[in-house]
């Protein structure tokens, strides 16, 4: 009896033992591979086309973006530059949405969430872009130059991280100022890809071979072979929702300080100057070229600090020190003066906000002509076009390089002064010296010719930029 026990006991391991052989040997069934076609049925219903307009509904530009939630769009952030409203577009559908809010925004990282008044859109997946590695295949959905609906592929060329851009031989500074754009604003990683991508594609969908989005296309490199940048999907996931407010507000904040004054380059100080004279014992005495204030700005484009210096005496005058958080929006300010500690005042929110939109640069009007300040109009690039005060009213014009080359004061119907600016320009394109002429054609003085132009007072600039 022991024997026929030892033996069915035998048999039973022999029996366990192979059967886990067999399930060891058995085929793991593998996850199916899509093909390209597969991928963009998945994707492009979620890629959406976003119209940014002015106050009045006139368009002003247009991007990427896709449905991250319902409801929810995610952008670049510079693709609302001085939007005051936004509708976004279904490009498999055709279906209109109108943008009511933003509900998240990280101008550090460039990304803006809206909310738009239809939840039906269909949302993307969203994959792991921690595992991202050079080599992966990639593709990309987007509107290139406002074709709907485009659908490219290609490799993660490198992972980049800040200050890792390597140049190819005879192609450093070309490289040194993609790395300056790209990575100055903070310590991100930034996906290199080879996909194609053009203007319009900011904001557009980066996914995986699953169809999965890994991350928001951020640049293209015209002067490079497919030198392509794309932010990781993780950096989204981490930006707060709780943030509500106009589309007004992530216009005002998509740009820089630096960017608003016309500045390029990464300006680090900007000294402004002008001549200087003063009367003495009824003597006017000229002092030559003196320092009028001085601005400096921090890497990310904030004007960090602004020196006011006394006309009377260059050695006293009043410095004002400002902090921002991580959406461009003042946090507070210290005001005094100059070597003293100065008094800070903190801003809350809502003094943040206030203060950006009423210095914000748009595309539209503001004010009215009755009011004491008058009515400011500006152009879809947001510069100064017209300013109608009192019963004035002043025309701007402007330079390719963004620049104004006249100005013309109306008044009763008719032009009463006109000026004209020329420009000297340092090796980025910003102005040194600011030349000015005058001409009055109406004026009734004798000694003023209609057809004459007076040479008038020349400004100065002194800019340093950051290394």
């Amino acid at each position: 009896m022991k024997i026929k026990i030892i033996f069915l006991f035998i048999l039973a391991l022999v029996f366990n033992a192979n059967s886990v052989d067999a399930q060891k040997k058995r085929p793991v069934p593998k996850s199916k591979v899509l093909s390209a076609r597969e991928i963009a049925a998945k994707v492009l219903p979620s890629v959406v086309l976003i119209i940014t307009q002015d106050e009045n509904g006139i368009p002003i530009s247009q991007g990427s973006g896709f449905v991250y939630r319902p409801g929810l769009v995610v952008s670049n952030l510079h693709v609302f530059e001085r939007a005051s409203n936004a509708i976004v577009k279904d490009v498999k559908t055709g279906k209109i949405s109108r943008a009511l809010e933003v509900v998240g925004m990280n101008a550090k990282q460039d990304i803006c969430i809206i909310r738009i008044d239809d939840r039906n859109f269909p949302s993307v997946v969203i994959g792991d872009s921690w595992n991202v590695q050079t080599g992966d295949e990639i593709y990309v959905a987007s509107n290139p130059k406002g074709l709907e609906g485009s659908f490219t592929k290609g490799i993660v060329s490198s992972v980049r991280e800040k200050g890792r851009l390597q140049a190819p031989k005879g192609r450093e500074n070309e490289y040194e100022k993609i790395a300056r754009d790209l990575w100055t604003l903070d310590d991100r990683t930034l996906f290199q890809i080879d996909a194609a991508i053009s203007p319009g594609s900011s904001g557009g969908v980066l996914v995986n071979s699953k169809a999965e989005a890994i991350g928001i296309i951020k640049s293209s490199v015209v002067s490079g072979q497919n030198l392509n940048f794309a932010i990781p999907i993780e950096q989204l996931t981490a930006v707060s929702l709780k943030f509500k407010h106009s589309i007004q507000l992530a216009g005002a904040c998509a740009y820089s300080d630096r960017e608003k004054e016309n500045l390029k380059g990464l300006v680090k100080e900007l000294v402004e100057k002008s001549p200087h004279r003063r009367v003495v014992n009824g003597q006017l005495i000229d002092d030559g070229i003196q320092v009028d204030a001085i601005v400096s700005y921090d890497i990310d484009g904030n004007e960090v600090s602004r020196t006011i210096l006394d006309m009377n005496d260059r050695s006293r005058g009043i410095k004002i020190s400002y902090t921002y958080d991580e959406n461009r929006l003042k946090t507070g300010y210290t005001e005094g003066l100059i070597g003293s500690k100065g008094k800070y005042t903190p801003f809350d929110f809502a003094d943040g906000i206030y203060n950006k939109l009423y210095g914000r640069h748009f595309s539209g009007s503001m004010g009215s002509v009755d009011d004491q300040s008058g009515m400011l109009v500006f152009n879809s690039s947001g510069q100064k076009t017209e300013w109608f005060i009192g019963k004035k009213r002043i025309e701007y014009k402007y330079g390719s390089d963004g620049n104004v080359i006249e100005s013309t004061q109306w008044g009763n119907g008719r032009i009463e002064i006109r000026h004209r600016f020329r420009y000297k320009k340092d090796k980025f394109g910003n102005w040194v010296e600011k030349y000015e002429e005058s001409n009055y054609p109406t004026s009734t003085s004798p000694s003023v010719y209609p057809d004459e132009w007076l040479e008038g007072e020349t400004e100065y600039r002194e800019i340093s930029y950051y290394d």
